[in-house]
């Protein structure tokens, strides 16, 4: 409904309200310290339109896809992964593809689904588990979200997602060769942020995918320092706490951004 053009806030609001954890969710974003509101937001559907259709999906996926995982760290650390990328993602598009936003988070989010399906089957499987590791993740997961009917633009971005690792643009379907793009670049950002340059160095296709993303920047440390950080900054106190925790581990992290 919140992907629907022409869906009205009151739609939404009717809907999300047979939820109790969306609506925390939702109310105690619009009520943090960021908005600072003279007055606490307690209508939902105000909430709602404050926030914007693209903040209230993150949150809805979000909240999804942390009920879908066991409480363990491991599962833990790949859903803080899948958040982080989501923002990163995000808000890539927003700088240069803002109708796509919401679309962009939604598959960065469910981008290791598949690999929370292998951690799931290997826990239930232990002698297997040489087997189970040699299983793709992004085909279990297209297929997973096949069969929950979500969108094929979001399973094609999955089943295609390790391509750029070992292929040029060129080899991947006209059709998801951006969104697939988009979620590469937003891994590498991550792992600049991290410290880890020696991926990219094995990326042999990463230029030319950050071509295909349009994005303006020469290379994705000057498309992290120019634009994401900048940018991330300014709603620095809304982030996730694994986004701010990522920006702060930086030496080269703006001061503004320090709680």
């Amino acid at each position: 409904m919140l992907l629907d053009e022409n869906v009205s806030a009151k739609d939404v609001a009717n809907l999300a309200r047979n939820d109790p954890s969306i609506v925390s969710a939702v109310l105690k974003r619009v009520n943090s310290a960021y908005y600072n509101w003279q007055k606490k937001i307690s209508d939902f559907q105000h909430a709602v339109i404050l926030l914007g259709f693209n903040q209230v999906y993150q949150l809805v996926i979000a909240d999804g896809m942390k009920k879908t995982m066991p409480d363990t760290p491991e599962f833990q650390e790949l859903h803080e992964h899948s958040v982080v990328v989501s923002h990163l993602a995000g808000e890539i598009c927003l700088l240069h593809h803002r109708r796509k936003a919401s679309m962009m988070s939604t598959i960065a989010l469910l981008h290791d689904i598949g690999k929370s399906m292998i951690l799931l089957l290997k826990r239930q499987n232990p002698k297997l588990h040489v087997l189970i590791d040699m299983l793709d993740s992004g085909k279990i997961g297209a297929m997973l979200l096949a069969k929950w009917n979500i969108p094929d633009a979001v399973c094609l971005s999955l089943e295609y997602q390790h391509y750029p690792e070992f292929a040029p643009p060129a080899r991947i379907p006209a059709e998801t060769r951006e969104t697939v793009a988009l979620l590469h670049v937003a891994h590498l950002c991550v792992d600049h942020l991290k410290g880890n340059g020696e991926t990219l160095e094995r990326s042999p296709f990463a230029v030319e995918y950050l071509q295909l993303v349009k994005a303006g920047a020469a290379s994705v440390r000057d498309l992290v320092a120019l634009q994401l950080l900048p940018a991330m900054e300014k709603k620095f106190p809304s982030l996730p706490e694994s986004v701010r925790k990522l920006i702060l581990s930086r030496g080269d992290a703006p001061a503004a951004t320090s709680p």
